[in-house]
């Protein structure tokens, strides 16, 4: 029976049975502190094992003691990697580690199920469970001082406004009333649930007429459609926006009363030059609540004002904060204070690029430890040409340098080296994609080419981006552009209209295969429907007419089902305007045809301008 009874505290211990023996078989004890087994003897010291006991080193545990303990255990999801040793294994948000998939972690209790997607507890929502869910009612004045045009104008923009806002069932939920000297309903909370259903409502809202009853509409809104039966939820926040010209004309004010009493949050905005502003800002809950403005800058100023009043932390987190409840924001290094407004010190002051994250404590970069970062712990001399010490004398070098100090320059791939091996053994007739997700397809409109009550053709930007492992390269230059012949391309058509690429476009393709492609073309669509007399909605579709989704699924870039549409380098046109755009992703079954097929549309509300038609009628007058 042979025990082992050193082991040191870096766990190097060395089994002293005998020089001979140790020469002979060079037995260590890792992290045991007990080895015992029994043995036949053999000439040389070549030992049959029979049974063994272990006994672990303090500190750590399991079979082959490599399980490390730490007292007290770690916390803020940090993992025990090393005795009584606490540390992240993924990103950290002002020292706290990410928990999961989700980066920031779920907050409020929620559960993380994937790839930073959150399951939230009632009361909040969120992709992080950091949202507190809002049931926001527009009131909206249809009195007669307004008029049919300025009507119909507020409720473009209404539709506008509303169509910047993250309308979802469990996050943020949207009702409509009207009124003149009575109230009526337009939709319930609970009529609609995507910004798609909610902007068709609005704009299909008619125009009334009357006096003006700003009291009896804050009344009606607050006992009737503040309801658990038209879709009011107990837990979320109740947000009233009036949005008038005109007057308050009573004086007692029951139904402000009513409001306050259900602890609804009242914005108001006034419009035009007839609005009693004094009295306006007597209804808000908060003086910043109100505000005057003109019908161009409604669409823009009311999200803002609606974010900042569903924002956990009003006015916000400072310094790169994150909010994690009401009110309260967890700091980054260097700050503290209830919106990390403060900035923490340390005296003397961390040294060599060290981070004070709390008065007077320091939190120091690989490589340097004490209590001001002053003691070089590893890698002399340093590492060069910006390498990182990771160990004691090994750096973890830049693209470009190797050596165990970075010291030495590798050769970088040339352009040519790349594509002659990218493309060797290369075929664009393979599909590349894995997982089938990963193709996204937007739509970027350049200039309206034609225009009229049935056909629009617009020359525009289709860029596609997708992942071939096939074309990636290991080091060198960032990226590469190759003629789109040479290489796979998704099968992207559009229903039932016509398109005319520009298939001379390249293809930008960076090292990690991640490809762009996105051809100049002129696009023509039939789908053109005439909502009024002046406003008309055309529609492009586009699909993958050979792949259905199990092998090639189509997404927007942002992932979401109605991402806004890039227009930053459209040209506007002289007559009509876009006053609304969206787009949308379905799944789609053809006949004769296996599995179902993602869908894009893109839809552009055009309308023709009112300076434009002001010329014509002016000129037809003349003649």
């Amino acid at each position: 029976m042979a025990k082992i009874t050193h082991c040191s505290r870096l766990f190097q211990g060395i089994l002293f049975l005998s020089s001979l023996h140790f020469l002979l078989c060079g037995n260590f004890c890792s992290r045991q502190k007990i080895y015992q087994y029994g043995t036949k003897s053999c000439p040389g010291c070549s030992n049959t094992k029979l049974y063994r006991e272990i006994h672990c080193c303090d500190k750590w545990k399991g079979y082959t003691c490599d399980v490390p303990i730490c007292d007290p255990p770690c916390y803020d999801g940090k993992t025990c990697y090393g005795p009584d040793s606490c540390r992240c294994s993924n990103k950290t948000v002002g020292g706290v580690c990410s928990s999961h998939g989700c980066f920031p972690p779920c907050q409020h209790g929620g559960e993380c199920y994937g790839l930073n997607k959150c399951s939230c507890r009632p009361g909040y929502a969120g992709d992080f469970c950091d949202v507190n869910p809002s049931d926001i009612i527009f009131v909206v004045d249809e009195s007669g001082s307004v008029g049919h045009d300025d009507f119909r104008v507020t409720m473009e923009y209404l539709a506008n406004a509303v169509n910047r806002l993250p309308i979802r069932y469990d996050l943020l939920r949207i009702g409509l009333a009207l009124f003149s000297g009575s109230t009526r309903k337009s939709f319930k909370l609970d009529d609609h649930f995507t910004k798609e259903h909610v902007t068709d409502a609005i704009l299909k809202t008619y125009f009334g007429s009357g006096g003006t009853n700003i009291d009896g509409a804050l009344g009606y809104t607050c006992d009737d459609m503040f309801q658990l039966t038209t879709g009011d939820r107990p837990y979320a926040q109740n947000i009233l926006v009036l949005i008038t010209d005109g007057h308050l004309s009573s004086a007692n004010k029951p139904g402000l009363q009513k409001c306050k009493s259900k602890n609804v949050t009242i914005i108001g905005i006034g419009i035009g030059s007839s609005v009693d502003e004094q009295q306006l800002r007597s209804l808000v809950s908060k003086p910043e609540y109100y505000f005057d403005t003109t019908y161009d800058n409604l669409d823009t100023t009311l999200p803002k004002l609606i974010k900042t009043i569903t924002d956990f932390c009003p006015p916000g987190c400072k310094n790169g904060g994150t909010c994690i409840s009401r009110e309260k924001c967890q700091c980054p290094d260097g700050y503290a204070g209830l919106l990390c407004e403060t900035k923490v010190t340390c005296i003397p002051e961390c040294q060599n690029n060290g981070t004070c994250y709390n008065t007077n404590q320091c939190r120091c970069l690989v490589g340097y430890k004490g209590d001001i970062c002053d003691i070089l712990e590893f890698c002399r001399p340093g590492c060069q040409n910006g390498g990182t010490c990771i160990a004691k004398g090994n750096c973890l070098c830049p693209e470009g340098y190797a050596g165990n100090l970075c010291q030495t320059p590798e050769r970088s791939a040339t352009e040519y080296d790349i594509i002659t091996t990218v493309l060797n053994g290369y075929n664009k007739l393979v599909r590349p994609i894995d997982p089938v997700n990963n193709v996204t397809h937007s739509l970027i409109p350049k200039e309206t080419l034609v225009f009229n009550p049935k056909t629009l053709v617009f020359k525009a930007m289709q860029c596609v981006s997708w992942n071939d492992p096939r074309l990636s390269w290991p080091r060198g230059q960032p990226r590469i552009s190759l003629p789109s012949s040479v290489i796979w391309l998704p099968d992207i058509v559009m229903l039932g209209q016509e398109i005319n690429h520009d298939f001379e476009a390249k293809a930008i393709i960076m090292k990690n295969g991640d490809v762009t492609y996105c051809p100049q073309s002129e696009i023509k669509s039939t789908k053109c429907e005439e909502k009024s007399g002046s406003v008309w909605e055309c529609n492009f579709k586009f699909l993958s007419w050979s792949y259905n989704k199990v092998m090639l699924d189509i997404h927007f870039p942002s992932f979401q089902s109605r991402p806004t549409i890039d227009m930053s380098i459209y040209y506007e046109h002289d007559e009509y305007e876009i006053v609304r755009h969206c787009s949308v992703r379905r799944e789609m079954s053809y006949p004769f045809r296996v599995g179902n097929y993602p869908e894009l549309t893109y839809t552009f509300v055009f309308r023709r301008r009112r300076s434009f038609s002001r010329n014509l009628n002016a000129s037809s007058t003349c003649n």
